[in-house]
């Protein structure tokens, strides 16, 4: 069977932790008060300052709680989606089939990665030779992306 042209999708989710949690209702409790502050100390520099930081980090954590990545494989194209919160989808990656010099089960030693995955047990190391320059990729990846890189002679066990 052949795969190289078929068109599929996989993703990987992951949910805020438990870290990340506290510290989103932390900083909107903490934005909450001091902005109350802010208002009865008739615009107290410090406390409208830590409002303003308190404010920033519990958007900014609110706004990423629920992450997914996206893997769309289509005739040999493979592009890589960020997904926030299930609205925002942004594209992080992409690449052809023919830029791919290998990919791996297992995490590699590299310095600089670019990392598209969430489970530590089902990772793999995947090294891009595009335009930008050589990538190396964490990525989850689906079993027939597997098998055709399998088939093109690019894995590496």
């Amino acid at each position: 069977m052949n795969l190289k042209n078929s068109r599929f999708e996989w993703m990987c989710k992951t949910n805020e932790s438990t870290g990340q949690k506290f510290l989103r209702i932390f900083a909107q409790w903490a934005c909450i008060i001091f902005g109350l502050l802010t208002i009865f100390f008739m615009w107290y520099i410090p406390f409208l300052i830590i409002t303003i930081i308190c404010a920033a980090v519990w958007i900014t954590l609110f706004r990423n709680r629920n992450t997914e990545y996206e893997f769309d494989y289509f005739s040999g194209d493979l592009t890589i989606f960020k997904i926030s919160n299930g609205t925002r989808r942004k594209k992080k990656f992409s690449c052809t089939l023919d830029n791919i010099d290998y990919i791996r089960k297992g995490l590699d030693d590299h310095t600089s990665v670019k990392k598209f995955y969430f489970d530590p047990e089902a990772v793999y190391t995947m090294q891009v030779n595009n335009s930008d320059g050589k990538s190396v990729l964490l990525i989850e990846t689906d079993e027939r992306f597997v098998q055709i890189l399998d088939q093109e002679r690019k894995l590496r066990k």
